[in-house]
């Protein structure tokens, strides 16, 4: 888990007020309840799609070797081969899409503004 600190230095202060305080409130309230944050419609369509397809070249190892993977069948489809897996961690370490988005505005206000003391 990502530290309340780390959060606070990903995005500047400034970057926070470009968010609704009672969206904010609201964030921080659902996180502190439920231990974890849904939003929705953060990413496009057209972004989810990249992240998706990214995630299974990892998964193919197309991105680097990856200790664990599991064997795949060439007629296996992106869908299949995700299927065999219950996460990816640090799929940051070999994907720069991914690396590129854990640092996204779009991420990093949404989970600033919701973790703030």
């Amino acid at each position: 888990m990502i530290s309340r600190t780390l959060l606070r230095r990903l995005t500047s202060s400034s970057s926070l007020s470009r968010l609704q305080s009672t969206q904010s409130t609201q964030w921080s309230h659902d996180y502190e309840r439920d231990g974890y944050l849904v939003v929705k419609d953060v990413f496009s369509t057209q972004e989810v799609n990249a992240l998706s397809s990214e995630i299974a070249a990892v998964a193919r190892g197309d991105l680097g070797e990856i200790k664990g993977l599991l064997p795949f069948d060439s007629s296996e489809t992106d869908e299949d081969i995700i299927s065999k897996y219950l996460a990816f961690h640090h799929p940051h370490k070999v994907s720069n899409l991914y690396k590129e988005t854990m640092s996204h505005p779009k991420l990093t206000n949404i989970l600033t503004s919701s973790l703030h003391e």
